[in-house]
């Protein structure tokens, strides 16, 4: 009887304990002392872009080769490389990100080749050296290498805020399987011949599962304006979706990809610019040595 009843409390256990364990996450995107990792990021995006109303402006585009209605394809790839020194005593390390390469190829809808640079080209060969403060905000110190003009290399503080910055909202979020995490971020679009104009994007991670030591999240966008020219009047719409997976033992996302579309008209003065954009992007990091 005291066996029966054993294997029973036993195979009740056995049937409760998955139901009663919590799956869960505590992400940290901020670098890490002592690791080196390679970061590389690929975008396919397709843009038709329409202009009407004033002819001056048509006309000084289609002398410079641009005429409407235009649609591109731009691939583009870069690789950086992050490394972090050990912790100096008072907890703050150098961290150093050399670019590596930075390509960029976009046609017409004919097939024609522009001859565009790569945002980042001008970094390539260059290394921007930072300081990591123990309360995890980076501070730009030197560069090294590149191509850069001073008023390029000004904006190098702005820069790293961009590029650890926008996952700054989510360090130390814990998050179970099933609950999600808001963002927030920003991003300049450009606009031929105005300024450009701001958008905010509404980011949400959710968690789907953890398997094998990796954490899936799938993301869902919604783009919304942030800032206007005065001189404008803009309408727009756009949202995506995409997946992440985060390595749990080592703290460190290992693959984004996300799709995004966009429609966009902007109506300044006697000129009517409408867009349509779809856009996918691809980041993989990799730890080089821990």
């Amino acid at each position: 009887m005291m066996r029966r009843t054993l294997s029973i409390l036993l195979l009740l256990a056995s049937l409760a304990s998955p139901a009663t364990a919590v799956e869960s996450v505590t992400l940290s995107f901020a670098p890490k002392p002592g690791r080196v990792v390679d970061v590389i990021t690929e975008n396919d995006a397709k843009l038709i872009l329409n202009l009407t109303g004033d002819q001056e402006l048509i006309e000084r585009n289609r002398a410079r080769g641009v005429s409407f209605p235009h649609l591109t394809h731009t691939r583009q790839r870069n690789h950086q490389r992050t490394v972090a020194s050990e912790a100096n005593s008072d907890g703050s390390f150098p961290l150093r990100i050399q670019f590596l390469k930075a390509e960029s190829h976009t046609v017409d809808r004919d097939g024609k080749a522009f001859a565009m640079r790569a945002p980042l080209t001008d970094f390539v060969d260059g290394s921007i050296n930072a300081l990591v403060r123990p309360n995890g905000k980076i501070e730009f110190v030197s560069l090294d290498g590149g191509h850069l003009k001073p008023e390029v290399t000004t904006m190098l503080p702005q820069f790293l805020e961009n590029l650890f910055g926008s996952m700054k909202s989510m360090e130390g979020a814990h998050v179970q399987v099933g609950g999600s995490i808001d963002q927030k971020s920003y991003f300049d679009m450009p606009v031929p011949g105005f300024q450009p104009i701001r958008f905010a994007v509404d980011a949400k991670y959710t968690l789907q599962r953890i398997a094998n030591g990796i954490a899936q999240f799938s993301l869902n966008f919604t783009y919304t304006i942030d800032q206007v020219p005065t001189s404008m009047r803009v309408q727009a719409s756009g949202s995506g979706t995409g997946a992440m997976e985060y390595d749990v033992r080592s703290n460190l996302m290992r693959n984004t990809t996300s799709t995004t579309s966009m429609e966009m008209t902007v109506n300044a003065g006697r000129s009517i610019m409408t867009s349509n954009a779809e856009m996918r992007q691809t980041t993989t990091q990799s730890l080089v040595s821990k």
